[in-house]
């Protein structure tokens, strides 16, 4: 999958300053007791990074559910066309 958002820089370091943002809050002790956080451990990582696939998995099927629907003539959403 190569288009604009998997290939443009900023989106990835956004990605990763919110992935810092998070880790900060669950390990940082000041953090943890303000935001009244718990170490989910590694079972909750698991279903915290699973659950973040959930709308990439919807968008998709909901894309290809649409250009079934329309005989391919349906305009694809640019986030899931492949260049």
């Amino acid at each position: 999958m190569n288009n604009e958002i998997t290939t443009n820089m900023w989106i990835w370091i956004a990605i990763g300053i919110c992935l810092m943002v998070v880790l900060m809050a669950v390990y940082v002790p000041m953090l943890r007791g303000v935001l009244e956080l718990t170490d989910p451990g590694a079972q909750g990582w698991v279903l915290i990074v699973l659950a973040s696939f959930i709308p990439v998995v919807l968008g998709a099927v909901v894309n290809q559910v649409t250009m079934r629907m329309a005989g391919g003539n349906f305009p694809r959403l640019k986030v899931f066309v492949d260049a």
